[in-house]
């Protein structure tokens, strides 16, 4: 990647930007946040305006905080919006989080209402809690659905999602009773014939209440 970042600098001293759209979009997201990385804050944000639309949305997603807020003071309002928008939730509010008052108000209310739904559930916690960092995208069955069924539904919504690490189980009262690695989950398929959740699940869950402090939380999940 060293090769690459060096040509992509001298295209930029050369403020030769069509050749920097070009060897961009030959580039994964994730070789393109490595080589974000190697940049200043102010020649990233000059490479990422570089980037298509849907390229560009995936990068920002995965950025680091204070390179998102950069970018966002550089965004005219429609822009601000829809990169906001498509934010997973809870990274969506550590942005907000970094913006003045009045300035994330006027974007909250601008956002669709669906999603300022979930991101005021999230902002409706005390900061430095649990709940503040949660999201509220994820994926739970009942522990009575079969393997089978769990995998055939996560290929039918799984993209709809934020990226998906595991599965969560319930009861019949939709408590949380286990969880799944997605991995474990693929495993179980392969070897399973018409075997529950029940029974390839992870029990009990480690878990914690919103309010409780993130650091206390962070060292009860390492345990």
């Amino acid at each position: 990647m060293a090769k690459i970042t060096t040509t992509l600098w001298t295209h930029l001293r050369n403020r030769d930007h069509e050749s920097i759209k070009e060897i961009l979009a030959q580039l994964s997201v994730i070789e393109i946040l490595e080589i974000l990385s190697d940049f200043t804050i102010e020649d990233a944000v000059i490479i990422f305006r570089m980037l298509d639309k849907d390229t560009a949305l995936m990068v920002f997603e995965s950025l680091e905080t204070d390179l998102q807020h950069t970018l966002v003071d550089s965004f005219n309002e429609e822009q601000v919006i829809n990169y906001i928008s498509e934010l997973a939730p809870d990274d969506r509010v550590a942005l907000l989080d970094e913006m003045p008052a009045k300035v994330a108000k006027k974007i909250l209310d601008s956002i669709p209402a669906d999603k300022r739904k979930e991101t005021d559930l999230i902002l409706g916690y005390e900061t430095e809690t649990a709940g503040r960092i949660m999201t509220t995208e994820y994926i739970s069955f009942p522990q009575k659905t079969t393997v089978k069924e769990t995998v055939r539904e996560i290929i039918k919504i799984g993209r709809e999602k934020e990226t998906i690490y595991n599965i969560y189980v319930t009861d019949e009262t939709r408590k949380l009773v286990g969880v799944l690695s997605l991995r474990d989950l693929f495993f179980a398929n392969e070897a399973s014939d018409g075997a529950q959740l029940a029974e390839v699940m992870t029990s009990p869950v480690i878990s914690v209440t919103t309010s409780c402090d993130q650091e206390e939380a962070a060292q009860l999940l390492q345990t």
